[in-house]
């Protein structure tokens, strides 16, 4: 249904977009919501770049309030970029050493 009302919206072009992403703003601030109303207030949330990478999501998450955790120097950038403030960026990486 979603995707019917942006074809007939012009949103995209089915001919030259192969992949299209749609994202649910309203469950996104829910799962938000929840993470902020079961945790104490001075707890950072740091959302995974690499799950929601797209910048308007990104920025989305940002102006909630939320950090952002980033494996790579390239997703710093997009959390940078998307106006986390440095301290709520989360550098870290699933790497392991033996």
């Amino acid at each position: 249904q979603i995707y019917l009302q942006a074809l007939k919206e012009g949103r995209f072009d089915p001919a030259t977009n192969k992949a299209v992403l749609f994202y649910d703003l309203d469950c996104l601030q829910n799962r938000l919501d929840t993470l902020s109303t079961f945790f104490p207030e001075q707890v950072l949330h740091a959302i995974a770049v690499k799950s929601q990478s797209h910048p308007a999501v990104l920025q989305y998450i940002a102006e909630a309030g939320f950090g952002l955790e980033a494996a790579s120097i390239e997703e710093v950038k997009l959390a940078e970029a998307a106006g986390v403030d440095g301290a709520k960026i989360v550098f870290d990486s699933p790497v392991k050493t033996r």
